[in-house]
């Protein structure tokens, strides 16, 4: 088991990394970057999970051996479905994008603990956010650019290999030139953008595809599934808390509750997500956030339903809390999110800054 504080990634992601790395680098570096994956001289199982800050230190020694600033791009895109183990599997299974998108929130963590991964549908453009958790030593710009260019390569696994998104979306200044990331991903790239998120047509996530063994997803479904529960056990307590905030009623939930879903006390869970950097107050307030947010962006509700769904209680508290959160009223956010835009992202404009 271990330590609940420490994100882990499975070490299918850290193995494809290394080896990646190694293919595009010199044979003199490639043994060096490959013994990242190894434990007591036995090759690490594609299950076994490593802690980040061993991830981090595989990434710094890539980093050291890459002869190309777009190293991490290289990784994104060369990746293959193993590399996301059962999730891999998963996705090649997916009817449409939609699909796809709803199976990365939910399994993410599978692959890794490093980032929160969230979906955000508009009426034109929608968007998978990506978001690197606080960690002592933090995410460095091509491990970003390599978690979005696989994003952009499987999505190709599901919607054919033609098929780019609108656009992809970085939150670090560019490195090289625009014109080498857009041609690499076959899109547009916005840097400085409010998130790191990959850009898709809403018009494109229901084009349904032909798919493979219904009863082979299933049981894939069913192993993912078991992995989840085993890791929610063992892993981060924060990350399983924000997940099962993120599925339940936000209008009466008490910590009391997230406790007992855990089987542990209100006092060792508020104990827990102390030692963790956080609070219950503090995770419930985010999970309150993205609520409204998506209510405003995929529906008409008005903002006293929006309230009450997010347990708020009134418009005039949903106003207080979206000035804190958004640095805006509710009604300018929802506008700005469905003014339809050439190149930047939903409520967005073309140089990733929000529209208010």
């Amino acid at each position: 088991m271990h330590d609940r504080s420490r994100p882990t990634v499975a070490a299918s992601y850290a193995r494809a990394v290394a080896q990646r790395a190694a293919d595009r680098s010199s044979a003199r570096s490639s043994g060096s970057l490959l013994t990242a994956d190894r434990h007591d001289g036995a090759p690490v199982p594609p299950h076994h999970r490593l802690d980040l800050s061993d991830v981090q230190s595989l990434w710094a020694q890539v980093l050291d051996h890459a002869d190309d600033a777009r190293t991490g791009l290289s990784v994104g895109l060369g990746i293959r479905p193993s590399a996301f183990h059962v999730l891999g599997h998963l996705l090649l299974d997916c009817a449409t994008l939609a699909d796809a998108a709803a199976l990365a929130v939910e399994y993410h963590v599978l692959v890794s603990e490093a980032g929160e991964v969230t979906f955000q549908r508009g009426p034109a453009l929608s968007r998978l956010v990506y978001r690197p958790v606080e960690a002592a030593r933090p995410m460095v710009p091509p491990q970003v650019e390599a978690v979005l260019a696989g994003v952009v390569t499987a999505g190709g696994w599901v919607a054919g290999p033609g098929w780019v998104p609108e656009a992809v979306h970085f939150t670090h200044p560019c490195a090289g030139t625009v014109a080498d990331y857009e041609r690499a991903l076959g899109c547009a790239v916005v840097f400085g953008a409010d998130v790191d998120a990959v850009v898709v047509r809403t018009a494109d996530l229901d084009l349904t595809r032909s798919v493979g063994d219904g009863l082979l997803a299933s049981l894939h479904r069913e192993h993912a599934d078991r992995l989840l529960a085993e890791l929610a056990v063992s892993g981060s307590v924060r990350l399983s808390v924000s997940r099962w905030l993120g599925r339940g009623d936000l209008r009466e939930v008490r910590a009391a509750d997230a406790a007992a879903a855990r089987h542990v006390s209100e006092r060792t869970l508020r104990r827990v997500l102390g030692e963790e950097g956080t609070s219950w107050r503090e995770l419930l307030d985010t999970a309150r956030h993205e609520r409204a947010a998506l209510l405003l962006r995929t529906t008409d509700m008005t903002l006293t339903g929006v309230a009450r769904r997010t347990g708020l209680g009134s418009p005039a508290a949903l106003v207080r809390a979206f000035a804190r959160w958004e640095g805006l009223t509710p009604g300018a956010y929802r506008e700005g999110w469905r003014r339809p835009t050439a190149r930047g992202g939903p409520g967005e404009r073309g140089d990733g800054r929000r529209v208010s």
